[in-house]
């Protein structure tokens, strides 16, 4: 594979590199005095946000260094599309159109999980410029799906906006076995304020290119819509967490394939059950 390159305007920013990520562990104090200190904030906060009107965009807001993650919003989606990968390996593998339209749905289900497995605080806002790469270890990384597949692969990520926040992102790998796969495209997050919760809008513009194995026969998919991130409990009502709500929209003008994934969110102050999807191809 040829290397990835960022674009031109990334030459002079500073760079970091993440061989493989694995895992996101936040190592928060819990001493009295930290917890103290985090509660005091906490409710700063809390009082700046519900001087709020409903619907306020929040893409300016200043939350307190302690409320931050120890990582930007780029490394966490770089976190998420390392594993996807997974499932476009298995995707090239298979002979049947629908099944591969499940895998690359899978795919995006398993790389917007990752956002669910930090705590429910604000990631750092990635400079103009900032880039974050990933690769799979010397030898195929092997997944733990069905089947044992294992790939090699990189991934390029480049923040292109600050207002709004847009990260660029590309994709390449190999599968073991034969086929490729390749995914290009930007993505734009829009915090919302809407009372004792926050929506993240998201809208993207995405394509992923599966190259086959047999005859190297290639199919398109275009990311129609994702759906929208909430942060619950933010006034203090109700439990605390994080969850994705709305349509995720897959197409694949070469079969005429439409995968559809609907997450399904909790009710009023977080009861019912959570993360719950229905989907159809």
């Amino acid at each position: 594979m040829q290397p990835l390159e960022p674009c031109a305007a990334a030459a002079a920013a500073p760079e970091k590199t993440l061989a493989h990520p694995k895992a996101v562990n936040v190592a928060l104090g819990t001493g009295p005095a930290v917890r103290g200190r985090l509660r005091d904030e906490l409710s700063e906060a809390i009082n700046e946000v519900r001087m709020l009107k409903l619907g306020s965009n929040l893409t300016s807001f200043a939350a307190p260094a302690s409320l931050l993650l120890p990582f930007s919003s780029l490394e966490l989606i770089v976190f998420g599309a390392s594993f996807a990968v997974a499932e476009f390996a298995n995707a090239v593998r298979h002979t049947d159109a629908a099944v591969r339209m499940l895998h690359v749905l899978a795919s995006q289900i398993t790389a917007l999980s990752q956002t669910l497995t930090a705590a429910m605080m604000k990631p750092y806002n990635p400079i103009i410029g900032e880039v974050l790469t990933a690769q799979s270890e010397s030898e195929a990384v092997s997944s733990s799906s069905s089947g044992g597949s294992s790939s090699m692969w990189r991934i390029i990520s480049e923040q292109v906006s600050h207002h709004p926040p847009i990260t660029a992102t590309a994709m390449e790998g190999q599968a073991d076995g034969g086929g490729s796969f390749f995914s290009v495209g930007n993505t734009a997050c829009t915090p919302v304020f809407c009372g004792n919760y926050i929506k993240v809008a998201m809208s993207t513009d995405s394509m992923i290119k599966l190259t086959l194995p047999s005859g190297g026969m290639m199919e398109e998919y275009v990311i129609a819509s994702l759906p929208s991130l909430y942060l619950r409990g933010v006034l203090g009502m109700g439990p605390q967490f994080c969850e994705w709500g709305g349509k995720m929209r897959i197409e694949c003008a070469c079969t005429g394939l439409v995968g559809s994934i609907d997450f399904k969110t909790t009710g009023l102050f977080g009861s019912g059950q959570r993360h719950r999807i229905k989907g159809s191809v």
